[in-house]
């Protein structure tokens, strides 16, 4: 046995580590409900990896879709404002190939004048069940979306 604070004890923080809890808890629901027969021309993947960005550091979940003649890859990057305690969500389209997004691949499709403050969602400090949700209805939501294309 080993201590409980160091159990587990990959960097990121205890919210972020709770939405990884949720994600990975739900992941496979959320593909699953969004099945219909179109589905079966897809092969639909839920990746993490970890988000790193100084004293800034979370997780990256990444959804794809391969079907016969296209690839489609959506990624939320999971972590704390150390300025504000506030739970971020960075969503980005950046294709990775299977590869976790870096913070440059994370923020690439944002606009130029863009802020550390100009996330795509916050949720505040403690809320880390509302940010699950908010990803895993995301998720079904962006696979109901690729299957009407």
């Amino acid at each position: 046995m080993m201590n409980v604070k160091d159990y587990l004890n990959d960097g990121a923080n205890w919210q972020a580590q709770m939405v990884l809890a949720y994600v990975r808890a739900y992941a496979t629901y959320a593909v699953e409900k969004s099945y219909d027969d179109k589905i079966r021309e897809y092969r639909i993947n839920i990746h993490v990896g970890r988000y790193e960005n100084c004293r800034e550091q979370g997780y990256v979940f990444s959804i794809d879709a391969i079907s016969h003649s296209k690839y489609v890859q959506k990624n939320y990057a999971v972590y704390e404002h150390r300025n504000s305690d506030a739970l971020c969500v960075l969503i980005s389209t950046k294709k990775t190939f299977g590869n976790t997004p870096s913070i440059n691949e994370m923020w690439a499709d944002k606009p130029k004048n863009t802020s550390k403050y100009d996330v795509d969602k916050t949720f505040s400090c403690g809320n880390a069940l509302a940010c699950g949700e908010f990803i895993i209805d995301d998720i079904r939501g962006t696979i109901e979306d690729w299957l009407k294309e």
